[in-house]
């Protein structure tokens, strides 16, 4: 996982309603948010 994937985490696990889901759920919405991401 590069540096921005796991700024992408970091940043969804703390923001409502996202902070709800799990681990699993919130590194599944960074790589899809992630997708055309250039760092």
């Amino acid at each position: 996982m590069n540096a921005a994937l796991n700024d992408i985490v970091d940043f969804i696990k703390v923001m409502p309603p996202f902070n709800l889901l799990n681990a699993q759920d919130c590194h599944l919405i960074a790589k899809r948010a992630s997708i055309g991401y250039l760092p």
